[in-house]
């Protein structure tokens, strides 16, 4: 009997139909240093919308950590083509996942007048198909949201980081951009952490040096 997936279980073999006609294997095809897999509840679902669109947004950040977002659901193909153009995703998205495709993940599901359908999973996996972290709901509500997943794979970066001894010079590109993208991080965190007054002060200072420059390049 399958159990529900949790850290340090290796993901079970799943293909999925891509609305671009192409096929993704998993665990074999991983794209990435991680995987953000998404289990959605269809499309008619207002708070799958949302999560799906939060991902989206920090798509950028997302990738510059390694992190590939893939979303799926037993939606068909033409209801998976008209969400992504509604929502502006960029990332695949699969469709027509059945409950056999998931034995082996151990979903909840839910019946009502939308159907049979799955209920919210997510599942963040490493390059070599071990879960990370596993996320499971029995209803709309309670899902891995998008700081979740980059606030952990920042904390795990972090530590690759402190651990690192001699990196090959092939990673220096990798390392440079994740360390760029953590200071920026934590410049970001320590502004919103300032009194008002303090950001306020930030922005004048901005605006001053910005000025100066102008006038510096005027004719």
């Amino acid at each position: 009997m399958a159990e529900k997936l949790k850290q340090g279980d290796k993901l079970p073999p799943l293909t999925l139909h891509l609305t671009d006609g192409s096929t993704l294997e998993l665990p074999a095809g991983l794209p990435g240093r991680y995987l953000a897999l998404l289990s959605y509840r269809g499309h008619w679902c207002p708070y799958c919308r949302r999560q799906l669109a939060s991902y989206q947004a920090h798509l950028d950040e997302l990738t510059e950590l390694g992190v590939t977002v893939v979303a799926m659901a037993g939606d068909i193909q033409e209801q998976a083509q008209e969400l992504i153009a509604n929502l502006g995703l960029t990332y695949p998205v699969a469709y027509g996942l059945t409950d056999a495709d998931l034995a082996e993940f151990d979903p909840w599901f839910g019946d009502d007048n939308h159907g049979h359908y799955t209920q919210p999973m997510e599942l963040l996996v490493l390059r070599g198909g071990t879960i990370f972290g596993a996320m499971y709901a029995s209803g709309p509500i309670g899902r891995m949201g998008v700081d979740e997943v980059l606030n952990a794979v920042r904390g795990r970066e972090r530590r690759r980081l402190e651990q690192a001894t001699t990196p090959a010079s092939e990673q220096d590109s990798m390392r440079n951009g994740l360390r760029k993208a953590l200071q920026r991080e934590d410049k970001t965190r320590k502004v919103r952490e300032m009194p008002k007054h303090g950001r306020s002060l930030i922005h004048i200072l901005n605006a001053i040096t910005k000025r100066a420059q102008q006038h510096e390049t005027a004719p």
